[in-house]
C-alpha cells in the first residue's frame, strides 16, 4: 500500500520512495520542493496519472528491499564512474554542497538547472533522503586516492 497519492508532492514521493526517481527523471516529472503534486505534475505533462501510479507502483515493488540493492542504488548514478554510495555531506569554501562517497571520494552535488537537476540538494530532508544512494566516481576509474 502507497503512502504517497496524487495529492501528494513529487518531492515527497522521492523522498518516501527513492526509486521513483528513474520514472520521473524519464517522464520530465519535476521533482523539486516546490511543492507540487503528482496530479499537478501530470496535468503540467499530459500524463494518465492512474498510468502513472501503477507504473509508479509497478517500480516500487520491483525494488530489492534490501536498502543496499534498492532504487536508491541507481536512481542519480550517470555515465563514466563506477557506482559509490553516498554516506555524508558537508560544504566547500563557496557554500556548495559537496558529496562524500563510500570509496573516500568527494563529488559536488549541485542543484544547477537545467544542466544538473538535484533539488533534494537544497534542503536537509532531501540530503538525509539520498544517504545510500550511489553516485558515479570517476575518481574510482582514475585511481585517484581518498579525498
Amino acid at each position: 500500500m502507497l503512502t504517497c497519492d496524487l495529492d501528494s508532492s513529487t518531492c515527497d514521493w522521492v523522498i518516501e520512495y527513492p526509486v521513483v526517481l528513474k520514472v520521473f527523471t524519464q517522464l520530465e516529472i519535476e521533482y523539486t520542493c516546490g511543492g507540487k503534486s503528482l496530479e499537478y505534475e501530470c496535468r503540467r505533462q499530459r500524463l494518465d496519472p492512474q498510468v502513472l501510479l501503477q507504473r509508479l507502483q509497478a517500480e516500487i515493488d520491483a525494488a530489492p528491499r534490501d536498502k543496499a540493492e534498492s532504487g536508491k542504488s541507481a536512481a542519480v548514478a550517470s555515465e563514466g564512474g563506477r557506482l559509490q554510495s553516498l554516506v555524508g555531506y558537508h560544504t566547500d569554501e563557496q557554500g556548495h554542497w559537496v558529496g562524500e562517497l563510500s570509496c573516500g571520494h568527494f563529488q559536488h552535488v549541485r542543484h544547477e538547472p537545467p544542466w544538473m537537476n538535484r533539488s533534494w540538494v537544497t534542503h536537509e530532508a532531501g540530503r538525509k533522503a539520498m544517504l545510500g544512494f550511489t553516485l558515479a566516481c570517476k575518481k574510482c576509474v582514475e585511481g585517484a586516492p581518498p579525498d
